[in-house]
């Protein structure tokens, strides 16, 4: 975490499906009123997880980095 923006969440692929990622998105769920993050647009898998997660898309762009589309992706209470 930075403040607010979740820099990101890694489950050991063994226990990926289990709901270890989602019980970790709803710690940090009760400690923010609001989240934000990036994912790539060709992460479908994160992207799922993140709309079952009530996540909403809020942006798109080229990360000039790695030259991938970014979504920008939001939660609020």
């Amino acid at each position: 975490m930075d403040d607010n923006f979740i820099e990101g969440i890694f489950v050991d692929q063994e226990f990926r499906s289990h709901g270890v990622g989602k019980h970790l998105l709803d710690f940090v769920k009760d400690i923010y009123p609001q989240l934000e993050l990036s994912v790539y647009k060709k992460n479908k898998r994160a992207i799922s997880f993140y709309l079952k997660n009530n996540f909403n898309k809020v942006s798109e762009e080229l990360d000039p980095d790695t030259n991938e589309i970014d979504y920008t992706m939001q939660w609020e209470k």
